[in-house]
């Protein structure tokens, strides 16, 4: 069987009525189809590449960075923020903006902070823009993308072959801290889910702001921890 009959056995009915007809253009044309080009025709990409949506791509045309991995977050807000507009004019919901750390190619950890979490997205995507107005200089030359702070590049990017600039590193996956907006999640659960923290670090996160409004449920003591040898009472005063 032919590559391509075999691939035309597997995409979905979509993707047959637009092959053919971009086949059709391109006889005409006798040129390639431009809407091919770039990441907007990302269901093409997805067919051939599983990773596409991995990738994180420095943009200067979006308007923050974005992602529709809710697993990237480091820390995650998960609370409605309005709307975005994509290219085709299709408004996707902002659901949440928290922390995403990136692991550079050298090593280095950057963490990326205000990134909205937008899971209608199909790419993750850098906000150059973002970068310029906080103060930073971007520099697009040579086939690299730079944003540099003074006269530290904090990170870079590679332009590939459709022109698009993918930055050189990839995202520092670990344990999410996820918090609902206006909701109070009880400190017992809290402590299950930070692997039976002390009360001590418990209330030290709450000071902070990180776990955002927890129920005073008063005292009691973790079955687990005693059963381990560890006595850990959880107490929350609110």
């Amino acid at each position: 069987m032919q590559f391509r009959e075999a691939l035309q056995t597997r995409l979905p009915e979509k993707f047959k009525k637009r092959n053919e007809g971009s086949s059709s253009k391109s006889q005409v044309n006798n040129s390639p189809d431009p809407s091919l080009d770039g990441y907007e025709s990302s269901d093409v990409l997805v067919v051939t590449r599983d990773k596409s949506n991995e990738e994180l791509i420095m943009d200067s045309g979006c308007s923050y960075h974005m992602t529709p991995h809710k697993t990237y977050f480091s820390e995650l807000l998960i609370e409605e923020m309005g709307t975005v507009q994509l290219g085709d004019d299709r408004p996707c919901t902002i659901q949440g903006q928290g922390t995403v750390i990136l692991k550079l190619m050298n090593g280095e950890e950057v963490k990326l902070t205000k990134v909205r979490y937008i899971p209608e997205l199909s790419r993750n995507l850098i906000s150059l823009g973002t970068f310029e107005k906080e103060g930073f200089c971007v520099s697009l030359k040579n086939g690299k993308a730079k944003v540099i702070k003074g006269s530290l590049v904090i990170m870079t990017g590679s332009r590939g072959e459709n022109n698009i600039y993918k930055l050189d590193g990839c995202v520092q996956k670990g344990v999410n801290s996820v918090v609902q907006g206006d909701q109070e999640i009880s400190a017992d659960l809290w402590h299950r889910r930070l692997g039976h923290i002390s009360n001590q670090g418990l209330m030290e996160l709450r000071s902070q702001g990180v776990l955002g409004k927890l129920e005073s449920n008063g005292t009691r003591f973790c079955e687990h921890c005693v059963l381990c040898g560890d006595c850990c009472e959880i107490v929350i005063k609110s």
